[in-house]
């Protein structure tokens, strides 16, 4: 997860990975968001509770000075750090709607992401497709559905078949193990 205790060097790293599966359609952007907020967070080395209040432009600017942005920079420095971590500069107004989008146009009064139990969930769940191997874990259950609905009576035999040779196998196992 994103531990407040974390190393930055591996939560910067998090980051950038999520952005690079980002752009590659891997996740989405309210995954990417929930993951850019929650990392921003434990960059900065503060919780972030249910209820907790966000607005866009401090978190940005926030996010990317603790991501080395310099507090005089330019437009190219800007969509380097952009290019590497990913549009964490979207991150908030992700979850609001048009609606609300239209309102802090209109008002000029800055509309508020209140952090709650679903976008931690959502954190949650795109955490575990940031690693490879459960990435492929996912493709091949999503394979293996795909196969069953195809060809029920061969997985279904296939199943069986595979369930009874790592029987034998957890078996001879252990039978050498208890001699």
């Amino acid at each position: 997860m994103a531990s407040v205790n974390a190393p930055k060097w591996w939560l910067r790293r998090r980051l950038r990975q999520a952005a690079r599966l980002h752009k590659k359609g891997v996740i989405n952007r309210w995954q990417y968001s929930n993951v850019a907020v929650k990392i921003g967070y434990a960059l900065w080395r503060k919780p972030l509770p249910h209820g907790t209040l966000l607005e866009q432009y401090p978190f940005s600017v926030a996010l990317g000075n603790a991501l080395g942005l310099p507090k005089q920079h330019s437009e190219s420095e800007y969509r380097d750090l952009l290019d590497a971590y990913g549009p964490f500069n979207e991150a908030i107004t992700t979850f609001l709607t048009p609606g609300q989008l239209h309102l802090e146009a209109a008002s000029g009064k800055a509309e508020a992401l209140v952090w709650n139990s679903d976008h931690e969930n959502a954190f949650k769940a795109t955490v575990l497709r940031l690693s490879l191997p459960n990435r492929l874990a996912f493709r091949f259950t999503d394979w293996w559905k795909e196969q069953e609905q195809l060809f029920p009576p061969l997985t279904k035999m296939l199943t069986f078949v595979l369930g009874l040779v790592i029987g034998g196998v957890i078996g001879a196992v252990v039978g050498r193990l208890t001699r």
